[in-house]
């Protein structure tokens, strides 16, 4: 895992296979963060907790919805 240091509104770019997300710290309080994304609409993207309670319920259904 990389762990980066960013100050407000500084940006962190990734690049995996020709789609480029460029990931900004637009907002910094006690604990939390809030980041903005810039991607193609190809790219997906997901919180972590979330797409976990998806695939669990896609798995309960037995397949894809």
């Amino acid at each position: 895992m990389l762990v980066l240091g960013r100050r407000l509104y500084e940006r962190v770019v990734i690049d995996v296979a020709g789609v480029r997300v460029v990931v900004t710290l637009v907002r910094a309080e006690l604990g939390r963060a809030r980041l903005g994304f810039e991607a193609p609409p190809e790219a997906v993207i997901h919180r972590a907790e979330l797409l976990a309670r998806y695939r669990a319920l896609v798995a309960a259904c037995g397949g894809a919805p």
